[in-house]
This record gives structure tokens, sequence and C-alpha cells, in this order.
């Protein structure tokens, strides 16, 4: 009896600085990477404050599917751990 195998490939994680994109850009450049997220990827956004609209949008178009993490807010960036559940 074939029994499938799970598959060996590990989690990956990307940086996205966005930071040096226009601003109408930038939500459209995080979709983008999101739809390339396999399950339990994840994507470091960096930008200059907290994306809070992004969260929300993010949540409204793909309900259930991220998990999103804050790992810190500076005086000159602050950075966000968005991953895909499985």
């Amino acid at each position: 009896m074939l029994t499938s195998a799970r598959s060996c490939v590990a989690a990956r994680t990307f940086e996205l600085d966005l930071r040096h994109l226009p601003h109408s850009h930038r939500h459209s450049v995080v979709f983008a990477r999101l739809d390339e997220l396999g399950p339990e990827d994840s994507m470091a956004v960096v930008c200059e404050n907290e994306p809070t609209a992004l969260h929300s949008q993010i949540e409204a178009w793909w309900p259930g599917e991220f998990d999103w993490s804050c790992e810190g807010t500076g005086p000159l960036a602050s950075r966000v751990q968005i991953t895909r559940r499985r």
C-alpha cells in the first residue's frame, strides 16, 4: 500500500521593505507577494508606521488565511510578520 509522504519543503520567509515605494503602490505589492506564499510561509513587512489599514484589508479579503504579528515599532520603521496558515 502506498502512502503519501509529507512534503519536506521548509517554510520560506521573505522581507518586503515598503519604505522606498510610493504609498499608492504599497498595498498592491504586498497583495501580490501574499499570493506567492505557500502554507506556513511568512513575510516580514517593513514600513514607516504600523500598517493597520493593510491589516484590515488582508483580513477582509483573506479571512482567517493569514496570521499577523507586530514585531516592533520604532521611530524609523515598523515591522510586522504575516504568515499563511496551513
